[in-house]
């Protein structure tokens, strides 16, 4: 891998860590991937375990698979490509336990009403 694609990736990385800060703040990189249960990880936000992605155009959903399972954990492929904006792909099971958590945090707000 040539040293603009490394670079490209830290951007990546460092981005989606900013951006993710301003919900979770103790979003971080995963420096320690060589040897650990965590391969194929490069942010870790609460739960979320994610892989982060930047090429010429989206990378592929087969992405998802790098990220290794865990118990109580939710694993996400968050990529962009090229001026492009980003995007999060979950499996749907996951999807559903996040969705869950946003209705018990939400629960007793008037149902009429998004929360968001």
């Amino acid at each position: 891998m040539a040293k603009s694609q490394r670079d490209k990736g830290l951007r990546g990385e460092n981005e989606v860590v900013n951006l993710i800060k301003e919900v979770i703040p103790d979003a971080r990189r995963n420096l320690g991937e060589s040897g650990s249960q965590l391969v194929g990880v490069d942010v870790l936000a609460g739960s979320l375990r994610m892989q982060v992605k930047r090429w010429k155009d989206y990378a592929p959903i087969s992405k998802l698979d790098e990220v290794p399972n865990g118990v109580d954990t939710i694993r996400a492929l968050v990529t962009r490509g090229d001026r492009q904006s980003w995007v999060i792909a979950l499996e749907l099971t996951d999807f559903l336990r996040v969705c869950d958590d946003v209705t018990v945090v939400y629960d007793g707000v008037d149902p009429n009403v998004p929360p968001f």
